[in-house]
C-alpha cells in the first residue's frame, strides 16, 4: 500500500491563501455577485459575511471596502 506524503503548510502559503480568498469575496461584494452565493451557495455566505463584518476596519484599509451594519 502506497504511504501518504503529508504537505507541510507554510505561514507564507497560509498568508497567501488567506489573501487571496478576501480578495474573492472583496470580489464578490463589488461586483455585485454576491447576490448569486447568497442564493446559490448560502453555506459560503454565512460562513464568510461574519468574518468581513468582524473585521471591516481591515477591509476598510486594506481594500477600500466599506463594510456597514445596514
Amino acid at each position: 500500500m502506497k504511504e501518504k506524503v503529508k504537505m507541510k503548510i507554510t505561514k507564507g502559503m497560509m498568508d497567501k491563501l488567506i489573501q487571496e480568498a478576501e480578495l474573492h469575496m472583496v470580489g464578490l461584494f463589488s461586483s455585485g455577485k454576491i447576490l448569486e452565493v447568497m442564493e446559490n451557495d448560502l453555506e459560503l455566505f454565512e460562513a464568510s459575511v461574519p468574518s468581513i463584518i468582524m473585521d471591516r476596519e481591515y477591509f476598510r484599509d486594506e481594500f477600500d471596502m466599506v463594510i456597514g451594519e445596514a
